[in-house]
C-alpha cells in the first residue's frame, strides 16, 4: 500500500499584512505622540510661568514707585504739605514719578531700568519709567515691548527697541490703573492691573493678568 502525504503551505493573506503593519504603526507612533504632547504642554507651562513672572513684576514695579512717592518730603517739615504726592510724585528729579499716564484707556509700560542712580528715584519727564502708551496692548517697534539682553538676561520693558544686545521677545506687558476712590480730590486708592501677553505653542495668542489695590498710606495729609 502506498501512501502519499501532502503538506499544506500557507502564508499570510494581504488584509492580515496591512491589519499587522497598522499594529506595529500604532505601537510605534503612540509612545512618540505622546512624547510630543508632553513637550508642548512642558513648553507652554514654561512660557506661561515666565508671562506670570514678568505680570507680577509690573504690579512690583507700581508697589515700589508707590512706596518711594510716598516716602517723598517735598517741604521738608513732616506736616500738611508732606508726602502728598504717593501717585503723581512732587515733580523734579528724585522727586517721584507721575502714575496717571497708566490710568489712560491704553495703559502705560514700566521700564525697571529707568531708575535715576544721581538722584535716587524713577526717572520722570525725558526717560521717564512711566509712559502712557498709544495702543492697547503696548506693544514696540519690533512687535513686543519687553526686551531680553543676550548676554546678560536682564528684561526691560520700552516703547522702543534699545538696540545693542538688547532683543525683542514675544512678551507684552501692559500696566492698567483704575481710580476707585474718590479720584483727584484727594485721590486715596487705585486699582492696578498687570496685562502680559504672549506668544503660545502654534502661535495662540494667550495673556496673564494680575490685579491688586494700592492706597495712599498718608490720607489725613493730603
Amino acid at each position: 500500500m502506498i501512501f502519499s502525504t501532502h503538506k499544506s503551505k500557507q502564508g499570510i493573506t494581504l488584509v492580515e499584512a496591512v491589519v499587522s503593519v497598522g499594529i506595529l504603526s500604532m505601537a510605534v507612533i503612540g509612545p512618540f505622540v505622546l512624547a510630543s504632547s508632553a513637550l508642548k504642554a512642558s513648553r507652554d507651562s514654561r512660557i506661561e510661568a515666565e508671562a506670570t513672572h514678568y505680570a507680577e513684576e509690573g504690579i512690583e514695579l507700581i508697589h515700589n514707585m508707590r512706596d518711594n512717592n510716598s516716602a517723598i518730603d517735598p517741604t521738608g517739615t513732616n506736616s500738611s504739605g508732606a508726602h502728598n504726592q504717593w501717585y503723581h510724585g512732587a515733580g523734579g528729579a528724585g522727586q517721584g514719578v507721575d502714575l496717571s499716564p497708566c490710568a489712560g484707556l491704553n495703559g502705560c509700560i514700566v521700564n525697571v531700568k529707568k531708575w535715576d542712580n544721581v538722584n535716587g528715584g524713577w526717572l520722570r519727564g525725558s526717560g521717564n519709567a512711566v509712559d502712557a502708551c498709544s495702543a492697547s496692548p503696548c506693544s514696540g517697534a519690533s512687535g513686543g515691548n519687553i526686551y531680553i539682553d543676550s548676554v546678560t538676561g536682564l528684561a526691560q520693558s520700552t516703547l522702543t527697541p534699545p538696540g545693542g544686545t538688547w532683543v525683542p521677545s514675544t512678551f507684552t506687558r501692559t500696566i492698567y490703573i483704575t481710580e476707585i476712590d474718590n479720584p483727584g480730590n484727594p485721590l486715596r486708592q487705585v486699582r492696578v492691573k498687570s496685562v502680559v501677553t504672549y506668544v503660545a505653542s502654534r502661535g495662540a495668542i494667550r495673556s496673564v493678568s494680575i490685579v491688586d489695590d494700592l492706597n495712599n498710606w498718608f490720607p489725613n495729609l493730603q
